[in-house]
């Protein structure tokens, strides 16, 4: 809090800080730069290109360069490349809110596609069937975290009823009209994950919990549009990601091992 700094620190540590602060823009690259592996090249050329894309949103020439010669300085890029793939992009009338960044292609991305909506689908198998599941992770993870359209529709359904207080199968089927979507819906109650003890059970749950936050900060740090409120968000959300990973246990009661989950 800028009071408490000015109290604790004084006027001219303020000040100083204020002159060190990272320019928001750098920052949101920074945050965008660790949602890849920059040295795969296939994910390095993905984030390349979502930066020229970003970089697309400075309109005068001045800043633009002034930019783009930062980003290649810091990203250790070909500041001529990434002039060129920007006027490439700007040629094609590409807008900069409406450009969709390049997907991988190849077997290692439809991988991770399909391993972040088993995570959501897996999250609502558990959530369908233990009142746990949601009371141990309702300060982290909500119906916003479920970016596949259908996982989300579900997860809306089931937090309104686990905050009504009771869980309801045929309730939930019924919200849903279409045939294949309650199929879905059904599968998650009756879905079972082999386990041998609570510890491994425990462990599998709170894996699931944090790929979940793991994999929700990269689709929405990917698809930041420029509020800084929200990149706050976004920042707080990545530093409890880390502090979770290394301190937090989420637990279920279990009455037998290899019971349903």
């Amino acid at each position: 809090d800028p009071d408490e700094l000015i109290v604790h620190e004084g006027a001219e540590s303020m000040q100083r800080r204020l002159k060190e602060a990272r320019d928001v823009f750098m920052f949101e690259f920074d945050q965008l730069s660790y949602s890849y592996n920059m040295k795969d090249p296939q994910d390095a050329t993905v984030f390349q290109k979502e930066l020229a894309k970003r970089l697309l949103r400075f309109t005068e020439e001045m800043e633009l360069n002034n930019y783009i010669r930062a980003c290649a300085e810091a990203y250790h890029l070909s500041e001529n490349a990434l002039r060129k793939m920007v006027g490439a992009l700007s040629v094609r009338g590409t807008a900069a809110e409406h450009y969709q960044a390049p997907k991988k292609t190849g077997k290692s991305y439809e991988k991770k596609e399909d391993t972040s909506v088993l995570t959501e689908k897996l999250m609502l198998t558990y959530l369908a069937n233990y009142p746990e599941a949601f009371t141990e992770t309702r300060d982290y993870i909500g119906p916003e975290d479920f970016h596949d359209e259908l996982c989300h529709q579900i997860a809306i359904r089931l937090y309104e009823q686990h905050q009504r207080g009771q869980v309801m199968e045929a309730s939930l089927l019924n919200s849903f009209t279409d045939s294949a979507m309650q199929q879905e819906v059904a599968g998650l109650f009756h879905t079972s994950i082999p386990v041998d003890n609570e510890g491994e059970a425990d462990r599998a749950f709170t894996d699931t919990v944090l790929g979940l936050m793991s994999s929700s900060y990269n689709t929405r740090m990917n698809n930041w549009q420029g509020d800084v409120e929200e990149l706050m968000t976004l920042t707080k959300r990545k530093t409890e990601l880390e502090q979770l990973k290394s301190s937090k246990m989420f637990h279920l009661s279990y009455q037998n091992t290899g019971e349903k989950i």
